[in-house]
């Protein structure tokens, strides 16, 4: 059931170390993240999701199903959701900020006058984060 591109991230993106990383998706969920195309920058939505999985999910910050629906929301549909995501066991807001900055700065490669935008994708998304605050501490 594994798409191979997906596996193929996962082995050889310099974010992930595959010896403490696995990619455990359920067949629906590779279905779902299969059709989302990724119209908010250009990085390959399979990368997005790597990333952001082993972040938030293995961290169980977020469950698979709610990453899934983030994702749909914030890259394909580029909407706000009905209800904000709400993160289970509390991270600290820097650890939060770190992730999210992280995807801003390594795997997008700062896109000069975006940081507003990349601090969106927390601050619109997520229960507690504002994006305007985000933004002004993504460094912190």
């Amino acid at each position: 059931f594994l798409d191979s591109k997906l596996e193929a991230i996962a082995s050889s993106n310099n974010i992930n170390n595959p010896d403490n990383f696995t990619l455990n998706i359920s067949p629906e969920n590779l279905v779902k993240l299969q059709k989302i195309e990724n119209k908010f920058d250009k990085t390959p939505i399979e990368k997005i999701y790597i990333h952001y999985r082993r972040c938030l999910v293995e961290n169980k910050y977020l469950t698979e199903d709610d990453l899934i629906r983030y994702l749909d929301l914030a890259f394909d549909k580029k909407t706000n959701p009905e209800r904000l995501f709400i993160l289970s066991n509390k991270p600290s807001k820097i650890k939060m900020r770190s992730y999210f900055y992280f995807h801003y700065k390594e795997i997008a490669g700062a896109p000069h006058g975006k940081q507003l935008k990349y601090a969106s994708l927390l601050g619109e998304y997520f229960e507690g984060y504002d994006t305007k605050t985000v933004s002004s501490n993504f460094t912190k």
